[in-house]
């Protein structure tokens, strides 16, 4: 096992905490919502860990929750030059990138969710006595209006679909589903059930939702009991209508309304097989790969460091050549592995020598982060 790989393994077990309840696998996930411009928005629960290979490479956890975090390499880490810096991301993709400021008017912080249309954002936002609420953004105003309180902890899973945005909230070792319309308008409680979910999806009418460990389970969007979807087995939500195994990485898939299956390309000397609807990363001799599920289109990935999440799925091939790495002297950037472009975040080390990055969110399509007093938002349908 190479260094590379000895750290990101340590590093995704010391995200398990961390993260949302999602697959046991290191996965993004899409859940087709409009068959228009702007299927790839559903929310991307991701697990995001980052390796920082340099001399005495140190394992980083990226803690993907609702509030943000700061977060550090070690000191000692040589100093970065200005020649080992690509171009702003803004310089790279102008149409991809937006600032807006880290707070509200009213003071609140929050966090990007998806974009619901080129201009307007849905976001999640909460106080300083941790009440959440969900807001519509207007990104040319600055300005937000509010649809709803979400009553209790934090939502986990924030799912667009029908005019309606879903999420769930644990209580112990139950767990409850609620609703809201995007127009606006009070929460609903769609179901309660006892376990723990680990994803989410509106179609048909229906809220899905998968389970860790296997199971899938259907309600009604307007509320009653969830019952078991029969025909998908022990298979967990990849991309409605599509269902797998987490653990084996969703290699291999089963369309619910067809039939269909799909079984990803995995060749001889593959190990550490991930893949969602489009897209596979996989280890080879020591080396990571990304590629579609076909075997199609291989392009190696940056070794030196990853915060990795292989595509988001959908007909024109996109965010499964997107890499966002980091290492102690180029910092953060945003790499498309089909061009070889590349945007740097702007992060650089403070005086103390510590690489630090806050509020960092990948989400419904969407990569954000904090800069000074603003947040830098990266829509990755935009990039050509």
């Amino acid at each position: 096992m190479t260094d590379l790989e000895d750290a990101l393994r340590q590093t995704l077990t010391r995200a398990v905490p961390y993260a949302p309840r999602t697959s046991e696998a290191l996965v993004t996930h899409v859940e087709t919502r409009y068959r228009a411009r702007r299927r790839a928005r559903r929310a991307l629960a991701v697990t995001v860990a980052a390796v920082v290979a340099a001399t005495g490479a140190t394992a980083v956890v990226v803690q993907n929750r609702t509030e943000p975090s700061g977060l550090t390499a070690e000191r000692g880490a040589p100093s970065a030059r200005a020649s080992d810096h690509p171009p702003p991301l803004e310089e790279v993709w102008p149409q991809a990138v937006t600032r807006v400021p880290t707070h509200l008017p009213d003071g609140r912080r929050y966090r990007p969710v998806e974009l619901l249309d080129d201009r307007t954002m849905l976001i999640l936002s909460w106080d300083s006595d941790g009440r959440y609420a969900l807001h519509t953004y207007d990104l040319d105003t600055r300005t937000a209006r509010q649809l709803t309180p979400v009553a209790g902890q934090s939502p986990e899973n924030l799912t667009t679909g029908e005019e309606h945005v879903a999420w769930w909230v644990i209580d112990g070792d139950r767990a409850a589903v609620w609703a809201a319309p995007l127009a606006g308008g009070a929460a609903r409680k769609v179901t309660a059930f006892r376990g723990v979910p680990d994803r989410l999806a509106i179609a048909r009418g229906k809220v899905y939702l998968s389970v860790t460990g296997g199971g899938l389970f259907a309600a009604p969007l307007t509320g009653g009991a969830a019952e078991p979807v029969s025909r998908a087995g022990q298979a967990s939500l990849l991309d409605y209508p599509w269902v797998g195994t987490a653990a084996r990485g969703f290699t291999d898939l089963l369309n619910l309304e067809t039939g269909e299956r799909d079984r990803a390309v995995v060749r001889t000397g593959e190990t550490d097989v991930v893949c969602d609807s489009a897209y596979c990363v996989l280890s080879r001799e020591g080396r990571w790969f990304v590629r579609r599920r076909d075997g199609s289109q291989e392009r190696p990935m940056n070794q030196s460091a990853l915060i990795q999440a292989p595509g988001m799925g959908r007909d024109v091939p996109f965010a499964g050549r997107v890499q966002v790495a980091m290492s102690a002297t180029a910092g953060y950037s945003l790499i498309d592995l089909a061009t070889g472009e590349a945007g740097d975040f702007g992060i650089r080390p403070g005086a103390d020598g510590m690489l630090v990055i806050v509020g960092l969110v990948a989400s419904g399509g969407l990569v954000s982060y904090e800069l000074g007093v603003e947040r830098v938002v990266i829509d990755l349908e935009s990039i050509p």
